[in-house]
């Protein structure tokens, strides 16, 4: 193997892209794919499986990249010795779930650039829980989470809290059970929506329900949807109910088009993590960015 394909390899398994990776690097495209497959006969392994959006690492591939990307930085690090005026690319690699990628880090991420504009940003998001198995596998550098998922050498530390509410399309049954106050009982009876399997807000809401009294299992759940988008225009059509967090939520609350329904006298706050790998030693950006985003968010 040489240089060419362990870098070909590791621009590929950020941008997912064949062409995108040809341009960054100043190959051809076919260039590209036969530094990959030279590579994958030299290993004798699969590094990359295609899907609608182009490709992905494997389960093998991961394990690879993990080194791969290291002797990319360091042989950046040493060309950049020959020429003191040139400095290695940084990049930050940040996996994220999906009300953490929406609703607060467009706002950090801007502000990070403006302190650190030598760093390049690269957002991927995903469920909660395969942000910590990204996280674990070095194949991002940070993460934020909607809960704590069980992953090897992974640090969560709160950095935002919201509150997860059960939303209802605006009609006259259900304004009827906000006169009921905190009884939920009724949420037994409806259509319910959730989200995706690995979601912090599943996850979270469930357990939630299951403490105040009502059996996640015997939920009518006739869909589950990744988009918090999607749910809250099938709430507002009335395919169903949903739980969601306020901060996805408030749109639809202040144009009416929803009602929203608390699940505890209190409400029912969450934390939102920031995920750190505390194996792999930190980058000058990781430990930068930590510090920026720890301290970025109110309280």
């Amino acid at each position: 193997m040489n240089l060419n394909q362990i870098r070909s390899f590791v621009k590929l398994a950020n941008n997912f892209s064949f062409s995108q990776t040809a341009k960054e690097l100043h190959f051809t495209q076919p260039t590209v794919s036969s530094y990959i497959r030279k590579l994958e006969e030299e290993l004798g392994i699969v590094l990359f499986q295609r899907t609608t959006r182009g490709v992905e690492l494997t389960e093998e591939g991961k394990k690879i990249y993990i080194h791969a990307r290291q002797i990319v930085e360091s042989a950046e690090a040493i060309e950049a010795l020959s020429d003191r005026s040139k400095a290695p690319e940084s990049q930050l690699i940040i996996a994220s779930s999906t009300i953490p990628t929406e609703y607060l880090l467009p706002a950090l991420l801007s502000a990070f650039r403006e302190e650190y504009p030598d760093v390049k940003l690269k957002l991927k998001e995903t469920s909660s829980e395969n942000v910590a198995q990204e996280v674990a596998a070095h194949t991002a550098d940070i993460g934020f989470s909607g809960a704590v998922f069980e992953a090897k050498n992974c640090a969560f530390t709160p950095v935002f809290e919201d509150e997860l509410i059960v939303i209802t399309p605006n009609r006259k049954k259900y304004r009827e059970y906000q006169k009921n106050g905190t009884d939920l009982s009724w949420i037994l009876e409806e259509n319910v929506i959730l989200r995706e399997a690995g979601s912090g807000t599943r996850r979270e809401s469930l357990k939630r329900l299951k403490d105040i009294g009502i059996a996640p299992e015997k939920l009518k759940v006739i869909a589950d949807i990744n988009s918090p988008q999607a749910i809250l225009q099938s709430v507002e059509k009335g395919l169903g109910i949903s739980f969601l967090s306020d901060l996805a939520a408030k749109k639809g609350l202040q144009n009416k088009k929803l009602l929203g329904f608390a699940l505890s006298e209190t409400g029912f706050r969450r934390k939102l993590y920031m995920v750190t790998n505390t194996l792999y030693p930190a980058t000058e950006a990781v430990k930068a960015f930590a510090r920026f985003a720890g301290s970025f968010f109110p309280g």
